[in-house]
């Protein structure tokens, strides 16, 4: 059959919103026809499933997105937007003060693991509960916690937040605290709570240095200042390789100097300090300690210092001065404590001087064996008449005096003599030989370098200055 295109002779289906109409000459609609059904597949079903979710994934993230961007303008408006550090900023605590050891290894200087604990007052609610646990775990009183937790306060009247509870909390302590803080072995119910109840409670690392001798070589030692730098002695000497080098980051940080996690742009690892061993034997300086101690409750004097040294190496022993004082609480008022008198003390030396001169007189004046002085108690020197000490005596004179028997009975007239023999240039070079005006810089320590005789030219010393000279007096230097 064949059919027309005219709407008399024929019939045509419009599909509209899922209704099919038939379509002729007359403007009547015709029977509605149903349409089929539509059957997807799993794998449309599928990605129909995966289509919503991306969708829900997007706009969550976009309600994000607009968040934070609120949250950026928020920052830069009250001017709490991070800021940049031109320099490190040290963001962690410094590693582990390294010790300070006698040559046996006996500790001189130790860091104790030590802790502060801390509270946020306001965030207690069963202050009696929380008194009673913390002075059952680190000890202290109930009532003193009790009163500190109260106070949710600051004097002007500002909210607290923060109050300090205890100091100096070992480390075997703080354990003790963690073990109830611990939620091990709870159902999740009393795992939540557990931590709601602790979460207030803090702790801070706060080591302390400490001197298990107490006050052996306190003056060569030293101590720490408060913040564990070197304040003096051995511990200010060498306070850059006992405390190591701390962790360093360079970051971009929030207006509580703390580092934004995104914005870290360099990073340096701590490093551990190096422990000192000195030449300190602990029996010898103890009984040096001991003796000076004694020495000084005898006769009482002002200051008095000892120093033993291995005559073979040269290596100092012992070291000490008195008054002595607990390297534990250091008395920082007291300059004349905490001075090392054996290296920072300059004085004239006296008699002790004389063996300076007798090495001058042995290696440069030939056949010094022959020669001898005369001592008659006292002398007459340029304008001056001068004493041995001998004259104060019942004996009152030396006699003839050679060189040995000079340095035995301290003679000044007997080492002057072989002074000059030696000559004033020789005595002058052996001045600074052996050391004087020059400063020892012995393990990096403060000292004195002492004074040569003045004027510095010998040739205008007069007699009875170069006299003095020879048995010790007109320069200055320290006992070491």
């Amino acid at each position: 059959m064949r059919f027309k295109s005219s709407f008399s002779s024929s019939a045509r289906l419009s599909s509209k919103g899922g209704r099919a109409f038939a379509i002729g000459q007359s403007s009547a609609p015709a029977a509605e026809v149903a349409a089929p059904k539509v059957r997807r597949t799993p794998e449309e079903l599928a990605l129909r499933g995966t289509r919503s979710r991306i969708e829900g994934t997007f706009y969550v993230l976009t309600i994000l997105m607009v968040g934070l961007a609120a949250r950026l303008v928020w920052l830069q408006a009250s001017g709490e937007a991070p800021k940049k550090l031109e320099k490190p900023v040290v963001l962690t605590a410094a590693p582990r003060r390294a010790d300070i050891l006698a040559r046996d290894g006996t500790a001189l200087a130790v860091t104790l693991d030590e802790y502060t604990i801390a509270a946020n007052p306001r965030g207690i609610k069963e202050k009696e509960k929380m008194a009673r646990l913390i002075a059952q775990t680190i000890g202290g009183d109930v009532q003193k916690y009790r009163a500190l937790l109260d106070k949710i306060e600051r004097p002007n009247g500002k909210p607290n937040y923060y109050v300090r509870l205890a100091k100096r909390v070992s480390k075997e302590r703080l354990d003790e605290l963690k073990k109830l803080q611990s939620t091990k072995g709870l159902t999740k119910n009393a795992k939540r709570l557990r931590r709601e109840f602790w979460a207030p409670i803090s702790w801070e690392a706060t080591p302390r240095r400490h001197y298990p001798l107490k006050d052996a070589a306190c003056q060569l030692v030293g101590y720490t200042t408060p913040d564990g730098k070197g304040a003096t002695g051995l511990e200010a000497a060498w306070n850059a390789e006992l405390s190591g080098k701390p962790e360093e980051v360079v970051s971009q940080v929030d207006s509580y100097a703390r580092p934004v996690p995104m914005f870290i742009s360099d990073w340096k690892p701590s490093v551990q300090g190096r422990s000192i061993v000195t030449t300190i034997d602990r029996q010898i300086q103890a009984a040096c300690d001991e003796a000076l101690a004694r020495m000084s409750k005898q006769y009482k004097p002002k200051l008095a210092t000892a120093i033993v040294l291995d005559p073979r190496t040269g290596e100092v022993l012992a070291m000490s001065s008195a008054p002595a004082f607990d390297l534990n609480n250091p008395d920082m008022t007291t300059g004349a404590l905490t001075s090392n008198r054996c290296l920072q003390y300059a004085y004239e030396p006296g008699s002790t001087f004389k063996v300076i001169t007798a090495a001058a007189a042995i290696e440069n004046v030939p056949n010094w064996q022959r020669y001898s002085f005369g001592c008659a108690g006292s002398q007459r020197v340029g304008a001056h008449n001068m004493h041995c000490w001998i004259s104060s005596t019942s004996k009152r004179a030396h006699g003839s005096e050679d060189l040995s028997e000079s340095i035995r009975d301290s003679c000044n007239f007997g080492v002057y003599g072989f002074a000059r023999l030696a000559g004033r240039d020789t005595m002058l070079d052996y001045m600074k030989r052996f050391g004087l005006g020059q400063r020892m810089k012995m393990a990096q320590l403060r000292d004195h370098a002492g004074a040569l005789p003045v004027p510095a030219n010998p040739a205008k010393w007069g007699e009875a200055q170069f006299a003095n000279i020879a048995f010790g007096q007109g320069m200055m230097l320290t006992p070491m």
